[in-house]
């Protein structure tokens, strides 16, 4: 964060030191940014850009301070006690069970997104961002999970403060006009009469929970990331520890999935608050000089990407189309018509399900099948969302290191 603002932190109205004004300015935020989702502007920009831009713009008027040792706890102890504790229902083998061809487009998703992060490095300029190769990267991950693995990579490769807030904010303006084009792309087959009756999509951290989950939780989350910080230190790759607790957890869920499940609602209500805390900080070590400068390079490099992700998606789901078809044919529990063109199939609107999936993560999924009455597709799309969660940050590390790097150079 140096050298990001005109601001310095002895000139800021609250110090660096002044712990109960930081935490409670951060706090601020954080519960701010959850609220304004219950407006239509607010979930449009979605929690964590509102929560960042509200730090950002008390750093940049002087209230809060650029740099404070209380931003690097934030970041070196709840960003990776964030990613089990929002991992305690990536069962992989009920992920690969129970969601059907859903996983089989999600995958092809994944894959268009991994081709069309590439594709759009090499057609957008980003000389103006910096460290660029590693945004593109991060962007890469939220394409292919969600903002927990766009905070991975960005921890892992070391992105700039100012680049990461800037990245951020401009891709959820970009991916909520996206999720606007899924919706209006999408055909009425698959739809139940009736809607979803029983199904209720809560938002993540809404679940209900006890105090004796949350301790637990808590206490299984801190058990991974101290287990993931020893090996991190003994393999002599101490800055991959979330990484690795992210594979700790995924094991976990999938050898035992009893014991972790039972503790999802808990999970996932701490884990949302700490990331929250995360935008906060991030917003606060950036400068809106900066996020403007390089604002329109990301803005224009998510919208390619994206759009080349679709086509991709669609065009290798048209390929696959007659598989489909003849599969479903033979099977007793087919969904759907099998005589329907591709444009009116279920599997159309399984890819355009799975796009949701890969670009806004499990509960954006859920939502849009209830929303268009995919009764039966609501809980695979959870489950190939969290799936998501697990595989996004390795593929994007992998990515950037030994594709993005020496294309767009350091």
């Amino acid at each position: 964060a140096k050298g990001n603002a005109a601001i310095t932190v002895g000139t800021s109205l609250v110090q660096a030191t002044d712990l109960w004004s930081l935490w409670t300015l951060l706090l601020i935020c954080s519960a701010l940014g959850l609220q304004a989702e219950k407006t239509k502007a607010g979930a449009a920009l979605s929690s964590p850009l509102v929560t960042m831009l509200l730090s950002l713009i008390l750093v940049n008027v002087g209230v809060l301070p650029v740099e404070a040792p209380i931003y690097n706890s934030i970041n070196k102890f709840l960003v990776p006690m964030a990613v089990p504790l929002l991992l305690f229902s990536a069962d992989l083998r009920r992920v690969i069970k129970d969601t059907g061809m859903l996983f089989v487009a999600f995958v092809i998703g994944a894959v268009a997104s991994l081709v069309s992060t590439v594709a759009a490095a090499w057609l957008i300029p980003m000389q103006s961002v910096d460290g660029a190769w590693k945004v593109v990267a991060a962007l890469c991950s939220r394409h292919i999970g969600g903002a927990i693995n766009y905070v991975a990579v960005c921890d892992v490769l070391q992105a700039p403060a100012a680049s990461v807030t800037a990245g951020i904010a401009a891709d959820n303006l970009v991916v909520a006009l996206y999720f606007m084009l899924l919706f209006a792309l999408a055909n009425k087959n698959g739809a139940v009469e009736g809607g979803t009756d029983g199904v209720v999509i809560e938002e993540e951290g809404a679940e209900a929970f006890s105090i004796r989950e949350m301790s637990a939780a808590l206490a299984v989350s801190a058990t991974i990331c101290w287990g993931a910080n020893q090996i991190g230190i003994a393999a002599g790759i101490s800055g991959w520890s979330i990484p690795i607790a992210t594979l700790m957890t995924i094991a976990a869920a999938t050898a035992i999935p009893g014991p972790l499940s039972s503790l999802k609602g808990a999970g996932e209500a701490a884990g949302v608050m700490f990331m929250q805390l995360f935008f906060a900080a991030t917003g606060a070590a950036g400068s809106i000089r900066m996020v403007i400068a390089s604002g329109p390079a990301i803005l224009s490099f998510s919208f390619v990407h994206l759009a080349i992700h679709l086509g991709i998606l669609l065009g290798l789901g048209r390929l696959a189309f007659p598989l489909i078809q003849k599969a479903r044919a033979s099977s007793s529990s087919s969904g759907g018509k099998t005589g329907t063109s591709f444009r009116e199939s279920v599997w159309w609107n399984e890819l355009l399900l799975a796009s949701n999936a890969n670009v806004g993560g499990p509960t954006t999924a859920a939502g849009m099948a209830a929303a268009k009455k995919w009764r039966v597709l609501v809980v695979p799309a959870l489950l190939v969302g969290v799936f998501g969660y697990a595989i996004a940050t390795f593929l994007s590390i992998l990515l950037g290191r030994f594709v993005l790097l020496p294309m767009m150079g350091p």
